[in-house]
Order: C-alpha cells, then sequence, then structure tokens
C-alpha cells in the first residue's frame, strides 16, 4: 500500500462535489509505520493456512540451494521482482471498470525516494468495487498462485504466492479499515495511507 499521490486540487474538487451532494466525510487514514506492522501482522494468518495446507498436501517438501540451483533463484528473484508493477497494474485494471472515466481516473507512478510503484484511482467507489481491486492483487498473484503450488508440489510458484501475499498485507489492512464504511464511497487521500469515506446521512425516523 503505497502512499496515495492524488493531486490535492483533484482530491478537493471532488470533495466539494460529494459535499455538495449532500455526503458526509470520515478521514479513515494510518501512519505507514502502522500500517506496515499491521500489514505485517495480518499475514500471518495467512501464512499459518499455507503452511498447514503444504502439511497436508505435500508430504515430502522440501528444498536445498546449491550452486546448480542458482540460476533458477536468479530467475525467481527476477520474476518478483517484475510482479511488482503487475501487482499495481491489476489494481488499476480492475477499478478502471467500475469509474465513469476508465482509464483516465486510474493513475500509475513511482515513489522514487522509495522506489515503489503505486496506482490510484481518483473517482469515489462503492465498496464492494474499491475492495475488488484492492484485493485482486492478494487473490491473483497471492492465494491462487499459492493454492496452485501446493496443489501441483510447485515450490516456484507456491513461494510466489507466498511472497505477494505479504506484499498484499497493506491492503488486507486497508479493507479491513473499509468494513465500517460497507454503505460509503471511498477515495483514496491524497498524502496519507488511508482513505476518505463519503456516506450519506441516515434519514432520520418518523
Amino acid at each position: 500500500m503505497a502512499q496515495p499521490q492524488n493531486s490535492p486540487t483533484d482530491f478537493e474538487a471532488t470533495r466539494a462535489r460529494m459535499q455538495q451532494l449532500g455526503y458526509m466525510e470520515y478521514e479513515t487514514t494510518v501512519s505507514a509505520l502502522r500500517a506496515n506492522i499491521l500489514a505485517i501482522l495480518a499475514a500471518v494468518p495467512l501464512l499459518l493456512l499455507v503452511g498447514w495446507l503444504v502439511q497436508s498436501w505435500w508430504d515430502d517438501f522440501s528444498f536445498t540451494i546449491d550452486a546448480r540451483s542458482s540460476g533458477q533463484l536468479l530467475l525467481f528473484l527476477v520474476v518478483v521482482v517484475l510482479a511488482i508493477p503487475v501487482h499495481e497494474f491489476l489494481h488499476g485494471f480492475t477499478w478502471q471498470f467500475f469509474c465513469r472515466q476508465r482509464w483516465q481516473s486510474i493513475k500509475f507512478g513511482v515513489l522514487w525516494r522509495i522506489l515503489t510503484p503505486y496506482c490510484h484511482c481518483r473517482e469515489p467507489l462503492g465498496f464492494w468495487a474499491y475492495g475488488l481491486g484492492a484485493l485482486m492483487p492478494f487473490l491473483v498473484l497471492g492465494v491462487s498462485l499459492a493454492v496452485i503450488g501446493i496443489l501441483t508440489q510447485n515450490l516456484f510458484l507456491l513461494l510466489f504466492g507466498v511472497i505477494n501475499i505479504l506484499a498484499a498485507g497493506g491492503d488486507l489492512i486497508l479493507m479491513a479499515m473499509a468494513l465500517r464504511y460497507r454503505d460509503a464511497r471511498l477515495l483514496d487521500h491524497p498524502t496519507k495511507c488511508g482513505f476518505v469515506a463519503f456516506r450519506k446521512p441516515q434519514n432520520p425516523r418518523c
């Protein structure tokens, strides 16, 4: 989960428009340090589940690293690095289906000070649309490939899936934060890790 990079001007314009439409605003953000710590903690139960599946389906699980496997290890590291922009692309590819302006509302970039690619959606989205885009890399690159690796006893796919589960820890935290806003529209915050939820006030009962 990279630091949001939406233009503050774009954000303020969207914010003003949502307020004019009668939405109440709820800022939900977390510091980068806390987000990283929580991301690691969120991944622990999933890694334990992967370990249990390996023990259940892969009775003779073992591996060694020697000079002959150095080439395979290098290839694996290259693929892991290439998966980083793919992770961000999956966010944007999913979100654009729910945007009025499609790809024009999706912004890709790189935080050069920490060499981290990012993807952000400039439009506020409903909870399910926002959540699907946020979790797509976790589902495609993480869970799916880890499960396939276990079922086929393919160590390459298993480790690749596990690494991508860890990489999606921030996305899991984001969705945990969003659960209380299932009836709202969610917009990335321009300068903090998190989002702003826009919710219409409940009509008072007569």
